[in-house]
């Protein structure tokens, strides 16, 4: 039990997507007046399973997608099994040094960049900049 909550089974979301019928094509199968529409659809497709999706708006289109069909094969909980479950796939989650560079140059407010500059003096903190590609993306269920 994990949050009094069953355990579920694993599964990719790729899996989860097949069993909805929902298709996803390679991304070097795709040309550029394709993609959005791709991208589109899948973004869709994973909030379909409730998988949804964080700080995306400084990749484009290709670049999301290519990351997502990367992620796709990735175990995650079938969350199709319970209907109080999702997943939050962000983009910068892996804490990476490269993520935290990006989530404070596209995604950090000013309180949080200040917070961070007193907390770690000695890095760099990158000008801000606003994200190149913002995007409407189905959000979960507020509580």
């Amino acid at each position: 039990m994990r949050c009094g909550i069953a355990e579920v089974p694993m599964t990719t979301m790729r899996e989860q997507l097949a069993r909805r019928k929902v298709e996803v094509r390679a991304p070097r199968s795709l040309n550029d007046d394709e993609i959005t529409s791709e991208l589109r659809r899948l973004v869709e497709g994973l909030a379909s399973i409730r998988v949804f999706l964080h700080n995306t708006d400084h990749l484009s289109d290709r670049e999301l997608y290519g990351w997502l069909w990367d992620e796709l094969d990735e175990l995650t909980e079938d969350v199709a099994l319970n209907p109080n479950m999702g997943v939050h796939l962000d983009i910068l989650g892996k804490c990476e040094p490269q993520d935290l560079e990006v989530y404070l140059k596209f995604y950090a407010d000013e309180t949080y960049r200040r917070m961070w500059a007193e907390d770690f003096p000695d890095d760099v903190i990158p000008l801000h900049e606003d994200p190149k590609y913002p995007r409407a993306l189905p959000e979960a269920f507020s509580w």
